[in-house]
């Protein structure tokens, strides 16, 4: 009988020793997995985005969100320490978007710094950036999400809103249906304030006047910005005017808006036929192995929380191949970017979380309105990234 009470108390003993054993287990993994937590989300950005839900991927996209003050530190920290200027505060009038492209042009130091210096007004391409393989950025229009600038893509050219056909017919209605001082005048005002030199002047309005005097043409920066401000000076005045101002009054407005609210950056690349896709043919010139260097990635990254300081709010990530989907003219660039590896470097920097992203979702591959980063196998050495 003694011995039987003695069981029963070493059993009831060792039951309660290993529920406390459980407990204490249970209680360290749930502590474990908020130390996890907090590790993965500092700076408290759980109460920064309450947004965010914690599953097992972690992941959110930021594109969009407004910076909140530890984000907009961590950013200036940054900056500086890399010895980067931040502009003036920009609140874009639309959602902000970091386009990314490819040169199709492999620049030397020479071409870069005339790229440099033609950066003013209707100059130039109208990059904010160009990103050698080696080395700095090369800002070249460092305000970034700047409207008095040439357009980089179709979809800043409103080309969805009216063809290019339809929008020069248009300019050339208005222009000869406008009196030669008012031409004059507007040219001189569109033409002021741009820190041009005068003999630069010179050349713009005479290439303005010969694009919108002719039938063939294109019309470019100068034409466009001459037509709008006619349009402008006009609205109450003649009215010939009236119907073909009003009609391309949608196309300016939708244009301004997606200029200055755009960031272009230009990823130096071989050109030659690869640089419109033609990767099978004789005369496309191969990128090298890897496609990018760490310095072009490295910069893309810094240039981004640039852009985002400046806007206030995380930039939407996205190409030049996806914006112009679609569209006449369009293009494929930047061919072969690791988007992926984009995405965790700014989470790295910014301690967001490892499966955070900042833009678009990356569909690899060449077809158009499917895959949002031209990638080919051969052509980008690999596989697309996972």
């Amino acid at each position: 009988m003694l011995l039987r009470a003695i069981a029963f108390l070493l059993l009831v003993v060792m039951t309660a020793t290993v529920v406390v054993t459980q407990n204490s287990w249970t209680h360290k993994m749930v502590s474990e997995a908020k130390i996890s937590i907090i590790q993965r989300f500092p700076y408290g950005v759980l109460r920064n985005y309450p947004e965010i839900s914690i599953d097992n991927n972690g992941g959110k996209n930021f594109a969009g969100l407004a910076l909140p003050a530890p984000d907009r530190a961590r950013i200036t920290e940054i900056l500086k320490s890399k010895n980067i200027i931040a502009a003036s505060p920009f609140k874009p009038p639309a959602k902000p978007l970091f386009i990314l492209h490819d040169t199709g042009t492999d620049l030397n130091n020479k071409n870069l710094e005339n790229h440099q210096k033609e950066a003013r007004g209707p100059l130039g391409i109208g990059a904010s950036v160009f990103l050698p393989r080696e080395g700095a950025a090369l800002v070249t229009r460092p305000d970034f999400y700047e409207r008095s600038r040439p357009t980089t893509t179709e979809f800043e050219k409103a080309a969805d809103v009216l063809g290019r056909s339809q929008r020069e017919n248009l300019f050339r209605q208005i222009w000869r249906s406008t009196p030669e001082d008012i031409r004059q005048q507007t040219l001189d005002q569109v033409l002021s304030d741009k820190n041009l030199q005068p003999n630069e002047i010179e050349t713009e309005r005479k290439t303005a006047t010969a694009q919108l005097n002719s039938s063939g043409e294109r019309v470019f920066t100068t034409a466009v910005w001459t037509v709008e401000e006619i349009c402008k000076i006009s609205k109450d005045g003649a009215a010939e005017l009236k119907a073909p101002c009003a009609e391309v009054q949608k196309y300016f407005d939708r244009r301004n808006q997606r200029v200055s609210s755009s960031v272009p950056i230009e990823i130096v690349q071989p050109g030659g036929q690869g640089s419109s896709c033609s990767v099978g043919s004789a005369g496309a010139i191969p990128f090298k192995n890897p496609p990018y260097s760490v310095d072009q990635y490295n910069n893309v990254m810094l240039q981004y929380l640039r852009a985002a300081l400046i806007a206030g709010k995380y930039p939407e990530v996205t190409t030049h191949f996806v914006l112009d989907h679609g569209l006449p003219d369009s293009h494929c660039d930047p061919r072969c970017f690791n988007m992926n590896k984009l995405y965790r470097s700014i989470a790295v920097e910014l301690r967001h979380p490892p499966d955070s992203s900042y833009g678009i979702k990356p569909s690899y591959g060449t077809k158009s309105g499917t895959n949002n980063i031209w990638w080919d196998n051969r052509f980008c050495y690999s596989k697309p990234p996972q």
